[in-house]
Order: structure tokens, then sequence, then C-alpha cells
């Protein structure tokens, strides 16, 4: 941690207290701007709650809301017992583009992974067969997979598919690859289209379990189902990606 701590040991300390702005605020831009200038990479350490409180002469209170604020800006991640670190440059994928999680980490250059936590024929519930349009005495298979990006915990993925479509799903090796790419070679369901909508969420017990995150983390919530070409839905998914990780992009015409 030399070279950061050396940077940070340059930092102006001296804050206004009279401004307006709120002391973390202002914290919060001085550790932006020495991770700016002084090009610090991803994963490279900042100094302690501690450290900081003495260098700006604050309470640990007020860094670790300066902190916070950089944490949510995707600036910085927490590392449970090791501390905080310059995050990685979140992964950029277009709106306007369907493709698979696979597809879309292998562009980026990485390595796509994933594990399967869950898989299983279930009644739908009224949400699924509102967006599959099937009956509620009609199976559905549910398949629950952690989704990985070089090894790091991306997202969580739930994929709704109606066992009609694709007999025998389960039976099929569900940790690699791309589960859209399988279904259309091996049961001929061409997608022609999706509809999807993305909110922000928090993580709840359960997911940040396992994406190695905090309850209550940012989480980006993507609802999207798949239609062939005759307009009638194939699948469905759900899908909770971690928002201090990944970011959306379109382009807008007038």
């Amino acid at each position: 941690m030399k070279k950061t701590d050396s940077s940070f040991l340059r930092i102006p300390t001296q804050i206004d207290r009279s401004s307006p702005i709120p002391l973390y605020y202002q914290i919060a831009e001085a550790i932006l701007e020495i991770v700016e200038k002084d090009h610090l990479k991803p994963n490279d350490q900042i100094p302690s709650e501690e450290q900081l409180g003495q260098i700006f002469g604050v309470s640990k209170m007020t860094v670790r809301q300066a902190l916070a604020k950089l944490v949510r800006d995707g600036l910085l991640e927490r590392r449970q017992g090791f501390g905080t670190f310059v995050a990685e440059k979140k992964i950029e994928r277009k709106a306007t583009r369907l493709v698979s999680f696979f597809e879309d980490i292998q562009k980026k250059g990485m390595v796509p992974g994933s594990r399967v936590i869950e898989k299983k024929i279930v009644t739908p519930s009224k949400q699924v067969m509102e967006k599959l349009r099937v009956d509620e005495d009609e199976e559905v298979f549910k398949i629950t997979r952690l989704r990985f990006a070089n090894g790091m915990p991306l997202a969580v993925n739930c994929a709704y598919i109606p066992e009609r479509l694709c007999p025998h799903l389960l039976e099929e090796e569900l940790g690699h690859g791309s589960l859209s790419e399988l279904v259309e070679k091996r049961y001929r369901l061409y997608v022609e289209y999706a509809v999807q909508n993305i909110q922000a969420v928090r993580a709840t017990s359960y997911e940040a379990s396992l994406l190695g995150i905090e309850k209550g983390d940012p989480l980006l919530l993507m609802e999207r189902t798949m239609f062939d070409r005759d307009n009638l839905p194939v699948s469905y998914y759900v899908n909770w990606i971690r928002g201090d990780k990944y970011i959306f992009t379109s382009t807008l015409y007038r």
C-alpha cells in the first residue's frame, strides 16, 4: 500500500468547514482527485478509515460516509477483512443489442463462467404465467445460475422455460456456455426479439451471499422475455446484476 499511502499524504488536508457542502462530500471529492491524478489502478488499496480520519482531521463516521458514497458511485469497493480498494472499471453493456451474458463477456475479452444453483420443474407463479402466457397447470423449467466474469461473481440469473418446448432440458449440461444458445440449437427455438426492463433494487441476504456483497448493496434487476418470429414467448429471464460492476449504455437519436 506504499503507493497509495504516499499519494494520500500529499492531499491538501484543509477542508472548508464553513462551506454548505457536507464534509463527507468534500472528502469524497478529494479522494476522487487523488485516484484520478495519481492514476491509481484497480485493486490499489487506500488508507484505512482511521488513517483518513487523521489525514483530514475528521471522525471515522465522516470518513465512512465519504467512502460509502464512492462505493455507491463504483469508484471504490470494500473487501471484508481486507479494506477498501480502487474498483475495477465497470463492464459496459449495450442496451440496444440482444446478446447473451456469455457472448457479451467473451466480447469484452473476459472469461465467462456459470455455476448451477438450482434446476427443477415448477408450477409457474402468476408473474411467470403472464410473461410466458402459460396456464397454471403447465409445468415450467426453473434454472438458477451464478454468472462469473474472470472468476468474479457478477450476476444471479433465473431462467423460466415452458417444459413442453424443451423436453429433457434438465438433462443437458447447463453450467457451461449460453443457455439461450443451447435452447436455440438443440430445440430450434429461434428468438426474434426480446422485451426487457431494468430497475435498481437492493440485494437481499440470498443474493448478497451468492455475489459476495453486503445485504442492501445496489443491484440492477433486469427482466427479459424472449419471443419467436410468431410473437410467442419462449423464455423469461430474471437477472440480479451487481450495480457496482455493470453499466448499461444506449445511443439515442432524435
